[in-house]
């Protein structure tokens, strides 16, 4: 009887000292369930190590997963307006400031002149904004969430976007918009020459890559 109750106090004691040691085992040296990092059927875009873009979805586990990847020429950005990623060519380099350019050829931006509104330019071969395009009186012009060109729209009482929210927008070089409290675009900042404006789907932010 005394062996029997000195072998269960051995027991005790190993089990205090090593509590379920075999649930305990990581793969990797890493958890195998971090808990949930994202919300089911979101999107996000995803710059590879070979910096070629593409984008994740965030599968029923909560984990984001591959959801596809770019060309090797093309830009993930995101659509704030339906929170999905698209794949759009890569801008140039914006022209550097000793060139005597002032926009990069092919490129658009919306314009607003007091006298006759909002317009659209283009830029032409030689590197200069030229008029394009003007808008009705009863219009404004935005730029698209996806890849950043202008478009005139039809003012809603005076408001274009719901204030508080954000774009990425393409203005001489790469940038994001801010909704003001009148509901109008007004530039948020610009990128770095070289980076483009990609979205944040988890809190709706625009950011530079």
């Amino acid at each position: 009887m005394k062996s029997f109750a000195v072998a269960t106090i051995l027991f005790s004691t190993a089990a205090l000292a090593f509590p379920q040691l075999n649930h305990k085992r990581f793969t990797n040296g890493t958890n195998p369930n971090p808990g949930p990092i994202c919300t089911p059927a979101k999107y996000q875009c995803r710059q590879n190590t070979d910096n070629t873009w593409g984008w994740d979805v965030c599968d029923t586990s909560s984990s984001w997963v591959s959801g596809g990847n770019c060309k090797t020429s093309e830009t993930c950005v995101f659509n704030s307006l339906n929170g999905s990623p698209y794949c759009v060519p890569t801008p140039p380099t914006a022209p550097a400031p000793d060139s005597g350019r002032e926009c990069s050829p092919g490129k658009y931006r919306c314009k607003n002149d007091p006298a006759r509104g909002w317009s659209i330019q283009t830029c032409s071969a030689g590197g200069a904004w030229e008029h394009t395009l003007d808008c009705a009186a009863s219009e404004t012009c935005t730029y698209g969430a996806v890849a950043g060109y202008p478009y005139c729209t039809a003012k809603d009482g005076g408001r274009v976007c719901s204030p508080g929210t954000y774009q990425c927008s393409f203005n001489q070089s790469w940038g994001w918009d801010v909704c003001s409290t009148e509901g109008v675009w007004v530039r948020g900042g610009s990128c770095k020459v070289g980076e483009t404006c990609s979205f944040n789907a988890l809190n709706g932010s625009p950011y530079c890559v």
